[in-house]
């Protein structure tokens, strides 16, 4: 995990056929220990007065990241599910400046870049005045697993998704919420850890737990379908 004082804007790409970030305020270039093989990722770098990356992540408020794509698509998952990130130039002193435009809030959300080959996932968050990134290996099954499972839970009700991101197995939670009542799935989207095999979903209301349902996430539509019988 990258750990940056803020305010922070932080590029992210290939340098030299590894994963690389770019502290952009510090001028200053961090590895990231995450394998590669198979993720289309853009080449991390500048070009005169612009970024050149993948992505672009920023955070100058307590509550705000932001972020785009630069050199290659991005995907983010929110309530409705996965949308393409914004892409566009991003030049040094626009950032610097803390203009960011239209920009997708990614806070506590995840990040996707790749594709059937090969995904990356990448979280941000806050914690006071420092900025948390996080980037781990993920596929398809776990992506499809979150996709399926938002569409399963609002015919339960409303719905909210976020990426505890300072954790390593970079677990995405899905809320859906009817009065008190409540379904919670959790999902660990980083593949490298053998936890990510095992999906979680509780049934509960107010502050009691009714049901809990661990296992193998190829279950994981199985245990929501009990939960709602619970």
């Amino acid at each position: 995990m990258l750990t940056l004082q803020t305010p922070a804007v932080v590029a992210i790409g290939r340098r030299a056929g590894r994963l690389a970030a770019y502290d952009v305020e510090g001028g200053k270039f961090y590895d990231l220990p995450v394998d590669l093989e198979g993720v289309e990722v853009a080449e991390l770098g500048l070009d005169g007065a612009n970024i050149r990356s993948h992505i672009v992540i920023a955070s100058y408020a307590t509550s705000l990241i932001k972020a785009i794509a630069v050199d290659g698509d991005a995907e983010v998952l929110d309530v409705g599910g996965l949308r393409k990130m914004r892409r566009g130039p991003v030049a040094i002193q626009a950032v610097k400046g803390r203009e960011l435009g239209r920009w997708d809030d990614v806070w506590n959300r995840l990040i996707l870049i790749g594709g059937q080959a090969g995904m990356l996932a990448v979280g941000a968050s806050r914690a006071g005045s420092l900025l948390h990134l996080n980037t781990a290996r993920t596929d398809a099954r776990h992506v499809k697993a979150l996709t399926d499972s938002l569409e399963s839970l609002r015919a339960f009700g409303e719905v909210s998704a976020a990426c505890s991101c300072r954790l390593g197995l970079l677990p995405v939670e899905l809320l859906a919420r009817r009065g008190t009542e409540y379904i919670l799935v959790k999902v660990y989207m980083n593949v490298q850890n053998r936890r990510s095999n095992t999906a979680v979903v509780i049934r509960g209301s107010g502050g009691n737990v009714h049901k809990r349902f661990i296992g193998p996430l190829e279950n994981l539509n199985l245990f929501i379908q009990e939960a709602y019988r619970a």
